[in-house]
């Protein structure tokens, strides 16, 4: 994928935005563009996952399982919420990462680029072991 491009866009989008968000701004043009690069970047993804899997015959589609009696189907990555929403954090990271290095520069401030990476490996690790624990998140 091309991180370098989305987050061209994510800083082109954002702007000042990155200082103080002006909610109805932020909605009306900022989700929009996150959305489609949400998209763009679930199908770059597909994309470069294809051509490596090209070359053993395969393809790569979301497998909705079957439910509650519905039958199993493929989606392409950006039909898949779970996939988008991947495309999605993987860009958002990027930018974060390069935003955040600069809002805090210090290795000790407590949103220092890495940090921020622990907190969404953190954030994404307690997802696996909630899941794992077979937690179906029905009490929330």
């Amino acid at each position: 994928m091309d991180y370098r491009k989305y987050m061209k866009r994510m800083n082109l989008v954002i702007g000042k935005a990155a200082d103080k968000i002006d909610e109805g701004p932020w909605w009306n043009s900022t989700m929009k563009e996150l959305n489609q690069m949400s998209i763009e970047s679930a199908n770059e993804l597909q994309h470069d996952i294809d051509l490596t899997l090209a070359r053993e015959n395969k393809q790569i589609k979301y497998l909705k399982p079957s439910r509650n009696g519905q039958p199993e189907y493929m989606l392409d990555l950006f039909e898949a919420p779970p996939m988008r929403l991947l495309a999605m954090g993987i860009v958002l990271a990027g930018w974060l990462g390069w935003v955040m290095r600069d809002k805090q520069p210090n290795e000790n401030d407590v949103f220092s680029s890495n940090n921020c990476s622990r907190m969404i490996k953190d954030a994404f690790d307690y997802g696996v072991s909630l899941r794992a624990k077979g937690d179906k998140l029905e009490d929330c």
